[in-house]
């Protein structure tokens, strides 16, 4: 299943840059809450352009933006988020992928390219990807601060240990057997 169906058919896209513009659906917005397992993801919006490469394969270069709520680590309220974020990716055919570290890009400093099959370029399944990474890990609403200090914590005692606990139901146990035997 994929959480944005933002796919291009390589056979549809011209011989030139093209330019794309994509809302995802109150549905799909869903879809990806529940899948980065977060209160919810309000909206995504992506403009991007696809450029023809030599050798079959494309760069995507564009922007998205997005606004997630997400539950505070401290006090477990919603913590909304804008993301925005710029991209620019190759996606070369699978089969042109060679072993890691043997790639060379048209931009040294362009990420891994993403591999396409069957003609098919998953832009949106990009687009999740970049958006899932982006999220903060731990969300914090502001002002909001957990310190351990302000915490009274009592002194550990051998008592306050499970076995403490076996250790009292095997003394009475020995003391109703040993009262059995009397």
């Amino acid at each position: 299943m994929a959480l944005l169906n933002w796919s291009h058919q390589e056979a549809a896209l011209t011989g030139s840059e093209t330019r794309f513009q994509h809302k995802a659906t109150a549905d799909e917005c869903r879809e990806i809450a529940a899948a980065l397992d977060i209160l919810a993801c309000d909206f995504i919006e992506a403009d991007y352009k696809i450029i023809p490469l030599p050798q079959g394969r494309y760069r995507v270069r564009g922007e998205f933006h997005s606004s997630v709520e997400q539950a505070c680590v401290v006090s477990l309220e919603p913590v909304c988020s804008k993301l925005y974020e710029t991209f620019d990716i190759e996606f070369w055919p699978a089969s042109q992928l060679p072993d890691l570290g043997e790639i060379e890009l048209s931009d040294p400093d362009a990420e891994d390219p993403e591999p396409f099959t069957s003609g098919c370029l998953e832009v949106g399944h990009l687009i999740y990807e970049l958006l899932a990474s982006r999220i903060e890990q731990y969300p914090r609403k502001q002002g909001e601060n957990f310190n351990i200090a302000e915490t009274k914590r009592q002194p550990f005692t051998p008592a306050d240990t499970p076995f403490a606990e076996l250790g009292l139901l095997k003394n009475k146990l020995q003391n109703k057997t040993d009262d059995d035997m009397s």
